[in-house]
C-alpha cells in the first residue's frame, strides 16, 4: 500500500505489482475481498492509467524481499534513502544481473 501511495505522490501513472504470493494476485482480481484489498483496488483504479498484478517466483523476487526486510526495520516516520541501500541488496542485484547475462 505504501509503495502505491508513493508512486501516486511521484506522479507515476503505470505500474506493475510483482508478488510471489499468489493469494495477493487472486485477491486483487477477485470481487470477494474487502478491507485493505478494496482500498488498494480503489487507489489503483483512480490513480493509474495502467496496472497489472503478476505472480513471480520467490527466487525472482530476492531484491524486493531484501528491500522489504530493510524497510521493516525502519522506525515509522523515518524515510529510507534509496541511494544508500544496504550492501547485501547491491550484492543481490549484481548476482541477478550476472545470472541474466
Amino acid at each position: 500500500m505504501h509503495g502505491v501511495q508513493e508512486a501516486i505522490r511521484l506522479g507515476i501513472t503505470e505500474i506493475v505489482l510483482e508478488t510471489d504470493a499468489s493469494q495477493v494476485k487472486q485477491a486483487f482480481y477477485s470481487d470477494d475481498f474487502g478491507g485493505l484489498i478494496a482500498e488498494f483496488k480503489l487507489l489503483v483504479l483512480v490513480n493509474f492509467s495502467r496496472f497489472r498484478c503478476v505472480s513471480v517466483s520467490r527466487e525472482c523476487n530476492r531484491v524486493a524481499h531484501a528491500i522489504a526486510a530493510s524497510g521493516y526495520e525502519c522506525v515509522e516516520g523515518f524515510g529510507q534513502i534509496l541511494s544508500s541501500l544496504p550492501d547485501q541488496i547491491n550484492v543481490i542485484v549484481a548476482d541477478e544481473l550476472s545470472a541474466h547475462e
